[in-house]
């Protein structure tokens, strides 16, 4: 690693949001996967394209990528399962993130967290089926947790959700509105994070500049709350013992 560039391509593409692209490239089965418009596989040595699927689009979530039966497939955040040997579309609009990137939660099924949060249990056709549905009123923005048995859902107005992921049908959450922040929010939202696990504890960010870390359990108790002096939509990244978090217009190294 001697921090020379090994390549760059760009894609033009008309862009399907409003705001901006916020989509997150990933590495699914040795491809490198980038959903800039349309849904691009690239070999991550040399930056040759491999696939394009345009048909589908991009929203501001990541896809994820799982397994159903032994077949590698993206799921966009807009409901499309993608094959990764090929670029084929096999489904499409099997569930809806607006802002959010789906997760895989167990070999063949995937959980959309959005006003309805739900998982959805893919065939070997690729015919989905509900598993559970559960409400997290408002809007959100940042992707679900899976911890153990339990997806967390946080809302853009720093209200925490939980929910059994082993359940069927409709469900109550086990945390129904759980506000984090003391800051209130204002005309619009106060999280664009996502819920982050690091070790035993949950962090989250605000815009505002706040964090609060949560306990790893399905109670999800305030252990700590702290403050910096900008705000954030990001999402810390840890390594070790630090943790490294852009808050306004500086980043930080927080550790021991």
């Amino acid at each position: 690693m001697d921090g020379k560039r090994q390549w760059t391509i760009g894609i033009v593409a008309d862009p399907t949001t409003g705001y901006g692209r916020s989509s997150s490239p990933i590495m699914v089965a040795g491809k490198l996967i980038a959903h800039v418009s349309n849904l691009y596989a690239l070999d991550p040595a040399t930056g040759r394209q491999l696939w394009v699927n345009t048909e589908a689009k991009s929203s501001y979530g990541t896809p994820a990528g799982m397994k159903v039966g032994e077949v590698e497939v993206l799921i966009t955040p807009n409901g499309d399962v993608v094959r990764v040997t090929d670029g084929k579309s096999l489904n499409s609009e099997i569930g809806r993130a607006i802002h959010s990137s789906p997760i895989p939660v167990g070999e063949g099924h995937v959980c959309f967290g959005d006003a309805t949060v739900s998982t959805l249990r893919l065939n070997a056709a690729f015919k989905e089926t509900e598993v559970w549905s559960g409400m997290a009123p408002g809007e959100v923005f940042g992707s679900p947790l899976l911890l153990d048995d339990t997806v967390f859902v946080v809302t853009g107005a720093g209200e925490l959700f939980a929910f059994d992921v082993r359940g069927k049908g409709a469900q109550e959450p086990l945390l129904n509105g759980q506000k984090l922040f003391e800051t209130e929010p204002n005309a619009g939202p106060i999280a664009y994070a996502s819920l982050t696990l690091a070790g035993r504890n949950l962090f989250l960010t605000s815009n505002k500049g706040e964090t609060v870390v949560l306990e790893a359990t399905r109670k999800a108790q305030l252990v700590s709350r702290n403050q910096l002096p900008g705000g954030t939509g990001s999402s810390p990244v840890f390594s070790g013992n630090d943790m490294f978090l852009r808050a306004g217009d500086r980043i930080y190294c927080i550790g021991k």
